[in-house]
This record gives structure tokens, sequence and C-alpha cells, in this order.
């Protein structure tokens, strides 16, 4: 899966470059979700 979406950001990322920061984002985002669910049922 990780490899695939690198490949894909490969490709994104010589096409457009607003996309290329839109990306890390959503990862970041997605990242920051799954720690917070982790810790809330952690803590339950």
């Amino acid at each position: 899966f990780i490899s695939r979406w690198l490949r894909d950001f490969k490709n994104r990322n010589g096409l457009n470059g607003a996309e290329e920061l839109v990306a890390p984002h959503m990862l970041l985002l997605l990242v920051l979700v799954c720690s917070f669910l982790f810790t809330f049922m952690r803590r339950s």
C-alpha cells in the first residue's frame, strides 16, 4: 500500500505543485486521527 502511494505521489509530484502540498497534509491528518483513536481506546 505504502509503495503504491509513494509511486502515485511521485507521479503527481511531476504534474501538479498544489497536490504535492495536499498529500502530505492528508497523511499527517490521518496519522493524528489514528493516534488519537489509539490513545482513546487505551484510556477506556
